[in-house]
């Protein structure tokens, strides 16, 4: 209930007598089952393995390290989540939104798109980037601030890895349904004739 009113607000449903675009009842199940539910499950465990697997030895992750060569930090990892969360949830999100369309899952018509989303209706690869560089834009400073302000002499290990999870699912939750929407309006790529 409270991810339909969330989708609703979202221009993705419909809530009470507010009028919004609506979505078919399909592609709102795949997009609350999957996009949502599936994806948060994925980034936490993904988000867990890496920032566990790349703070191995080390007791306290600074907050700031000279990107790819001082190791992990709060801002480096965090801004890299930013730039790489969109664009492989693009590549595997309309991946996984073909298989269904091939199994019967329609296109969705433009009637059925928020006006945000229409731009996003681009193939994978530049829906990816251009919602990496939207994350960035808007999240960008603000990590860049908590890094100064608030994580200044870094973290703990468990509390880096945390921090990761929690970035992995909230950002997760904010850009696959975007996503999966601008991709349930692309037809696949037409197979060649054999």
């Amino acid at each position: 209930m409270i991810a339909r009113r969330w989708l609703a607000t979202a221009g993705l449903g419909s809530a009470g007598t507010r009028s919004y675009l609506p979505i078919p009842s399909d592609h709102l199940r795949w997009v609350l089952r999957f996009a949502l539910a599936g994806t948060a499950a994925i980034n936490l465990t993904i988000n867990a393995a890496l920032a566990g697997l790349f703070t191995i030895g080390i007791r306290r992750v600074p907050a700031w390290s000279a990107p790819l060569i001082g190791g992990p930090s709060v801002v480096g990892n965090t801004l890299g989540t930013l730039v790489i969360l969109p664009v492989t949830t693009s590549l595997l999100c309309t991946a996984s939104i073909r298989v269904y369309q091939r199994g019967g899952l329609a296109l969705l018509g433009p009637d059925h798109l928020p006006r945000l989303i229409r731009h996003l209706v681009v193939g994978p690869m530049r829906r990816g980037l251009r919602l990496a560089v939207l994350c960035l834009a808007a999240f960008g400073p603000l990590t860049i601030l908590v890094g100064f302000v608030g994580a200044g002499g870094g973290l703990s290990r468990l509390g880096f890895i945390i921090s990761q999870i929690a970035v992995g699912v909230l950002l997760g939750a904010l850009v696959t349904p975007v996503v999966a929407v601008a991709a349930m309006a692309e037809a696949g790529p037409t197979p060649a004739p054999g």
